[in-house]
């Protein structure tokens, strides 16, 4: 596995566009009424992430948007 690492929004935005990314929305909470959503972003649970690792698309980086 791969070091975590923040990146800024426009890396994020230029990994999607080449679909290079799968990015997981893990908020807790407040996420129904966020209006910070990131389209195609699929949302999981953190509390059950062990659940999806194996049906998350191969070759792609996965990015974890979080708060």
């Amino acid at each position: 596995m791969a070091e975590a690492r923040r990146i800024a929004p426009q890396e994020l935005k230029s990994l999607i566009d080449q679909g290079k990314a799968v990015v997981l929305d893990v908020r807790r909470g407040s996420y129904e009424e966020s209006d910070r959503k990131i389209p195609g972003a699929i949302r999981v649970d953190p509390a059950r992430f062990q659940d999806y690792q194996g049906s998350l698309p191969q070759g792609r980086t996965v990015v974890a948007y979080c708060t």
